[in-house]
């Protein structure tokens, strides 16, 4: 994806440049962000991006400090040694003002280990159960997640004000959490092709932007 078709879908109604909107899709998840991943030199390898914003650190850090004084960030936080932000429901407000984001079509995904019992897990949440079946059928095709799906153990529940983006609670959302087997003989890699071919579903802004493309060209089909 080129720079001309990441920001072909912003409104502007923010006001902010094309530059600074890349700067605070980083922060979308609500999750913190360190400040040195936002620096120029290594900002597309941290973003998952062929581009980057091309400031100078000075801006970035002014661009970040004056979103602190709007209240757009939450106060810096020290993890680890490094400055991070969180998006605050202001902030987070003037990122959908600008990306007007598919909320029934987001999902995230989370794998973890559980010492006590040495097994391994994987999670798949997002606000439509509709989203969450589609991406983990998926995922089981596609050997999304580092080991096999257990589909036995399969585990559904409903989650109420989930805060998997903190800023922007969600008042219901779908949990699937499931048993991995680790398979260290014959890793499987993530079949790409598979995963996109099947996604109706965002876990990332660059993922929305693809999405939007996809819906609009399934519209313009259907009409013709």
């Amino acid at each position: 994806m080129n720079g001309d078709t990441y920001f072909a879908d912003r409104t502007g109604k923010s006001g902010i440049t094309n530059p600074e909107l890349l700067l605070l899709d980083c922060f979308y998840s609500g999750s913190g962000m360190p400040l040195g991943m936002l620096y120029d030199e290594d900002f597309a390898l941290h973003a998952n991006l062929a581009f980057s914003h091309e400031l100078s650190d000075a801006t970035v850090r002014r661009t970040i400090e004056t979103w602190v004084a709007w209240g757009w960030l939450e106060p810096p936080e020290e993890d680890d040694g490094y400055r991070s932000f969180s998006l605050t429901p202001k902030g987070g407000a003037v990122w959908e003002s600008e990306r007007q984001p598919l909320w029934h079509l987001y999902c995230t995904d989370a794998q973890y280990s559980r010492q006590a019992t040495n097994t391994y897990w994987g999670q798949i949440i997002s606000p439509s159960r509709q989203t969450a079946e589609r991406f983990y059928r998926t995922a089981r095709q596609c050997s999304f997640f580092e080991g096999k799906i257990q589909h036995r153990s399969r585990r559904t529940r409903v989650l109420r004000h989930c805060r998997e983006v903190w800023w922007k609670p969600f008042p219901k959302a779908i949990e699937i959490r499931f048993l991995l087997e680790e398979n260290t003989d014959n890793y499987q890699w993530i079949d790409w092709s598979i995963y996109e071919k099947a996604r109706r579903w965002w876990r990332t802004p660059s993922e929305l932007i693809e999405l939007r493309q996809v819906l609009r060209l399934s519209r313009s089909s259907q009409r013709s």
